[in-house]
């Protein structure tokens, strides 16, 4: 399966910029350790052949969370907080975004969920708070332009620097399905004590 992100529609998702050719690799099953149903695997190499792998992880209250990482730093630890330094994040957030449509075909109730890994940069000494981190900024600024709002109810939660696109097809109440899945993430998620 290949997907170009150039002017698409499924529901009301437009995607009118371009982003990166993606390819589906595989559904992937938990591990033991690990706080997801099931995910999906996607690829995709940008134009100077930089490899990236995104997660589309599915939790309780039918919602996927959206993670991207290089392959490159596949092996560390805090591989979804690395940077490259190719100075592309928009593109590549639009490529992820890109899977949104894709995710919704093959489940229609699906909400999404963009918890923005906060940057550790060894190189320059610098580690982000989570409070509004620089990729959340990224986040929310794409995703208010390209996600529409028919589909979807967004929100924010710059004190743990998340976006959230609740499903209004499937949903009666998008206040709390909202809280719900703030709070699951809240359970799942190391945040600092602000919150």
């Amino acid at each position: 399966m290949q997907h170009i992100c150039k002017l698409q529609e499924i529901g009301t998702i437009v995607l009118d910029s371009e982003g990166y050719n993606i390819k589906y690799v595989q559904k992937s099953s938990p591990g033991k350790s690990d706080d997801f149903i099931f995910a999906h695997i996607f690829k995709f190499h940008t134009c100077d052949g930089m490899k990236y792998i995104i997660r589309a992880e599915m939790h309780k209250y039918d919602t996927f969370a959206i993670k991207y990482y290089a392959s490159i730093h596949k092996k560390l630890d805090n591989k979804y907080n690395m940077l490259t330094n190719k100075h592309k994040p928009i593109k590549i957030f639009i490529t992820c975004a890109s899977v949104l449509p894709k995710l919704l075909e093959m489940n229609p109730t699906a909400s999404f969920a963009f918890n923005a890994s906060r940057t550790i940069d060894f190189a320059n000494d610098k580690i982000e708070g989570y409070n509004t981190n620089q990729r959340f900024r990224i986040y929310r600024h794409i995703a208010d332009a390209l996600i529409g709002r028919g589909t979807f109810e967004h929100y924010e939660f710059p004190e743990m620097s998340s976006y959230l696109l609740v499903n209004r097809n499937f949903c009666d109440d998008t206040d709390t399905k909202k809280e719900e899945i703030k709070n699951m993430f809240l359970d799942l998620y190391n945040f600092d004590s602000q919150i």
